[in-house]
Protein backbone atom coordinates (compact mmCIF):
# COMPACT_ATOMS: atom_id res chain seq x y z
CA UNK A 1 0.00 0.00 0.00
CA UNK A 2 2.86 2.33 0.85
CA UNK A 3 4.58 1.61 -2.46
CA UNK A 4 1.34 2.21 -4.39
CA UNK A 5 0.87 5.53 -2.62
CA UNK A 6 4.51 6.49 -3.24
CA UNK A 7 4.15 5.55 -6.93
CA UNK A 8 0.97 7.63 -7.27
CA UNK A 9 2.58 10.60 -5.52
CA UNK A 10 5.66 10.48 -7.72
CA UNK A 11 3.52 10.27 -10.85
CA UNK A 12 1.44 13.24 -9.69
CA UNK A 13 4.51 15.37 -8.92
CA UNK A 14 6.08 14.60 -12.29
CA UNK A 15 2.77 15.33 -13.98
CA UNK A 16 2.63 18.73 -12.29
CA UNK A 17 6.20 19.40 -13.42
CA UNK A 18 5.29 18.58 -17.03
CA UNK A 19 2.21 20.80 -16.78
CA UNK A 20 4.34 23.70 -15.52
CA UNK A 21 6.88 23.17 -18.32
CA UNK A 22 4.03 23.10 -20.82
CA UNK A 23 2.65 26.45 -19.65
CA UNK A 24 6.14 27.96 -19.59
CA UNK A 25 6.79 26.63 -23.10
CA UNK A 26 3.61 28.28 -24.39
CA UNK A 27 4.61 31.62 -22.86
CA UNK A 28 8.09 31.30 -24.34
CA UNK A 29 6.70 30.46 -27.77
CA UNK A 30 4.12 33.27 -27.70
CA UNK A 31 6.61 35.98 -26.80
CA UNK A 32 9.21 34.96 -29.40
CA UNK A 33 7.46 36.44 -32.45
CA UNK A 34 6.75 39.90 -30.94
CA UNK A 35 10.33 40.25 -29.68
CA UNK A 36 11.72 38.99 -33.00
CA UNK A 37 9.61 41.48 -34.97
CA UNK A 38 10.60 44.36 -32.70
CA UNK A 39 14.31 43.60 -33.01
CA UNK A 40 14.06 43.29 -36.79
CA UNK A 41 12.48 46.74 -36.98
CA UNK A 42 15.15 48.21 -34.71
CA UNK A 43 17.90 46.76 -36.88
CA UNK A 44 16.24 48.20 -39.98
CA UNK A 45 16.02 51.65 -38.38
CA UNK A 46 19.64 51.74 -37.25
CA UNK A 47 22.13 53.20 -39.68
CA UNK A 48 24.76 50.52 -40.31
CA UNK A 49 27.19 51.43 -43.13
CA UNK A 50 28.33 47.86 -43.72
CA UNK A 51 25.51 45.73 -45.16
CA UNK A 52 27.39 42.56 -44.22
CA UNK A 53 27.12 43.44 -40.52
CA UNK A 54 23.38 43.98 -40.84
CA UNK A 55 23.03 40.69 -42.69
CA UNK A 56 24.94 38.90 -39.93
CA UNK A 57 22.60 40.44 -37.35
CA UNK A 58 19.59 39.14 -39.26
CA UNK A 59 21.09 35.65 -39.45
CA UNK A 60 22.00 35.63 -35.76
CA UNK A 61 18.50 36.76 -34.82
CA UNK A 62 16.93 34.06 -37.03
CA UNK A 63 19.12 31.42 -35.38
CA UNK A 64 18.25 32.66 -31.89
CA UNK A 65 14.50 32.70 -32.63
CA UNK A 66 14.66 29.18 -34.04
CA UNK A 67 16.52 27.90 -30.98
CA UNK A 68 13.97 29.49 -28.64
CA UNK A 69 11.12 27.89 -30.56
CA UNK A 70 12.87 24.53 -30.47
CA UNK A 71 13.43 24.78 -26.74
CA UNK A 72 9.76 25.67 -26.22
CA UNK A 73 8.73 22.63 -28.28
CA UNK A 74 11.03 20.38 -26.25
CA UNK A 75 9.68 21.75 -22.97
CA UNK A 76 6.11 21.24 -24.14
CA UNK A 77 6.86 17.63 -24.98
CA UNK A 78 4.66 17.72 -28.08
CA UNK A 79 7.44 16.60 -30.37
CA UNK A 80 7.98 13.21 -28.73
CA UNK A 81 5.47 11.36 -30.88
CA UNK A 82 6.73 12.71 -34.21
CA UNK A 83 10.45 11.89 -34.12
CA UNK A 84 12.52 8.75 -33.73
CA UNK A 85 14.16 8.31 -30.35
CA UNK A 86 17.71 8.51 -31.72
CA UNK A 87 16.90 11.81 -33.45
CA UNK A 88 15.57 13.22 -30.19
CA UNK A 89 18.72 12.22 -28.30
CA UNK A 90 21.05 13.63 -30.97
CA UNK A 91 19.11 16.90 -31.00
CA UNK A 92 19.30 17.12 -27.23
CA UNK A 93 23.07 16.54 -27.23
CA UNK A 94 23.57 19.12 -29.97
CA UNK A 95 21.59 21.64 -27.96
CA UNK A 96 23.60 20.90 -24.81
CA UNK A 97 26.91 21.19 -26.66
CA UNK A 98 26.23 24.91 -27.15
CA UNK A 99 26.22 25.36 -23.38
CA UNK A 100 29.64 23.95 -22.52
CA UNK A 101 33.27 23.90 -23.59
CA UNK A 102 33.48 20.25 -22.59
CA UNK A 103 33.25 17.70 -25.40
CA UNK A 104 30.01 15.68 -25.40
CA UNK A 105 30.53 12.21 -26.88
CA UNK A 106 27.36 10.34 -27.82
CA UNK A 107 27.29 6.61 -28.59
CA UNK A 108 24.03 5.15 -29.90
CA UNK A 109 23.76 1.42 -30.46
CA UNK A 110 20.14 0.87 -31.39
CA UNK A 111 17.83 0.72 -34.35
CA UNK A 112 15.15 3.31 -34.88
CA UNK A 113 12.67 2.66 -32.09
CA UNK A 114 9.65 4.57 -30.91
CA UNK A 115 8.23 4.57 -27.41
CA UNK A 116 4.76 5.49 -26.26
CA UNK A 117 4.64 9.27 -25.75
CA UNK A 118 4.70 9.06 -21.94
CA UNK A 119 7.66 6.64 -21.87
CA UNK A 120 9.61 8.69 -24.40
CA UNK A 121 8.92 11.80 -22.35
CA UNK A 122 10.24 10.23 -19.15
CA UNK A 123 13.36 8.84 -20.85
CA UNK A 124 14.17 12.12 -22.59
CA UNK A 125 13.66 14.03 -19.34
CA UNK A 126 16.07 11.65 -17.60
CA UNK A 127 18.72 12.23 -20.25
CA UNK A 128 18.02 15.97 -20.25
CA UNK A 129 18.42 16.23 -16.48
CA UNK A 130 21.68 14.27 -16.50
CA UNK A 131 23.17 16.34 -19.33
CA UNK A 132 21.95 19.61 -17.80
CA UNK A 133 23.83 18.79 -14.60
CA UNK A 134 26.85 17.76 -16.63
CA UNK A 135 27.17 20.94 -18.69
CA UNK A 136 26.53 23.00 -15.57
CA UNK A 137 29.48 21.64 -13.63
CA UNK A 138 31.89 20.20 -16.21
CA UNK A 139 33.64 23.28 -17.55
CA UNK A 140 36.19 21.36 -19.61
CA UNK A 141 37.07 17.77 -20.33
CA UNK A 142 34.65 15.16 -21.63
CA UNK A 143 31.06 14.11 -21.12
CA UNK A 144 30.18 10.64 -22.37
CA UNK A 145 26.66 9.32 -23.01
CA UNK A 146 26.04 5.79 -24.27
CA UNK A 147 22.59 4.40 -25.09
CA UNK A 148 22.09 0.82 -26.22
CA UNK A 149 19.58 -2.02 -26.41
CA UNK A 150 20.28 -5.33 -24.71
CA UNK A 151 17.82 -8.15 -24.05
CA UNK A 152 14.76 -5.88 -24.39
CA UNK A 153 16.27 -3.31 -22.05
CA UNK A 154 17.31 0.24 -22.82
CA UNK A 155 20.66 0.97 -21.18
CA UNK A 156 21.79 4.52 -20.49
CA UNK A 157 25.41 4.95 -19.40
CA UNK A 158 26.74 8.39 -18.53
CA UNK A 159 30.17 9.52 -17.36
CA UNK A 160 31.96 12.82 -16.98
CA UNK A 161 35.33 13.81 -15.57
CA UNK A 162 33.95 16.81 -13.71
CA UNK A 163 34.34 17.72 -10.03
CA UNK A 164 31.76 15.24 -8.76
CA UNK A 165 29.60 15.84 -5.69
CA UNK A 166 28.30 14.44 -2.41
CA UNK A 167 25.31 12.35 -3.49
CA UNK A 168 23.31 12.39 -0.25
CA UNK A 169 23.77 16.13 0.30
CA UNK A 170 22.77 16.92 -3.28
CA UNK A 171 19.68 14.70 -3.25
CA UNK A 172 18.46 16.28 0.00
CA UNK A 173 18.86 19.79 -1.43
CA UNK A 174 17.02 19.45 -4.74
CA UNK A 175 14.53 17.55 -6.91
CA UNK A 176 16.68 17.05 -10.03
CA UNK A 177 18.38 13.81 -8.99
CA UNK A 178 15.27 12.52 -7.25
CA UNK A 179 13.27 12.98 -10.47
CA UNK A 180 15.73 10.81 -12.35
CA UNK A 181 15.29 7.94 -9.88
CA UNK A 182 11.51 8.37 -9.79
CA UNK A 183 11.12 8.49 -13.59
CA UNK A 184 13.22 5.34 -13.96
CA UNK A 185 11.07 3.61 -11.34
CA UNK A 186 7.83 4.70 -13.03
CA UNK A 187 9.09 2.99 -16.19
CA UNK A 188 9.80 -0.20 -14.26
CA UNK A 189 13.54 0.38 -14.42
CA UNK A 190 16.39 1.26 -12.07
CA UNK A 191 18.92 4.08 -11.86
CA UNK A 192 22.33 3.83 -10.22
CA UNK A 193 24.50 6.84 -9.43
CA UNK A 194 28.15 6.94 -8.43
CA UNK A 195 29.95 10.19 -7.65
CA UNK A 196 32.13 11.90 -5.08
CA UNK A 197 34.38 14.91 -4.73
CA UNK A 198 37.01 14.86 -7.51
CA UNK A 199 35.64 11.52 -8.76
CA UNK A 200 33.47 12.67 -11.65
CA UNK A 201 29.91 11.43 -12.09
CA UNK A 202 28.67 8.09 -13.39
CA UNK A 203 25.07 7.05 -14.11
CA UNK A 204 23.82 3.60 -15.09
CA UNK A 205 20.13 3.34 -15.93
CA UNK A 206 18.22 0.35 -17.24
CA UNK A 207 14.64 0.57 -18.51
CA UNK A 208 12.68 -2.50 -19.73
CA UNK A 209 11.01 -2.05 -23.12
CA UNK A 210 8.32 -4.68 -22.54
Amino acid sequence: AFERQRYASAKKILGLEESFKGRLAMDLHDMTSPIYTTLIRQIEEVSIPDDKIKEELYKSLDTLAEKIRRISHEMAGGYYENMAFDELVRGLCEEMQYRTNAQIDLFLDLNEIRFPAESSQHILRIIQEILTNGVKYVKKGRISLSISLEFDNLNIIYHDDGPGFDIQATISNGLGLTNIFERAKLLGGKAFLDSGMDKGTHWRIRVPLN
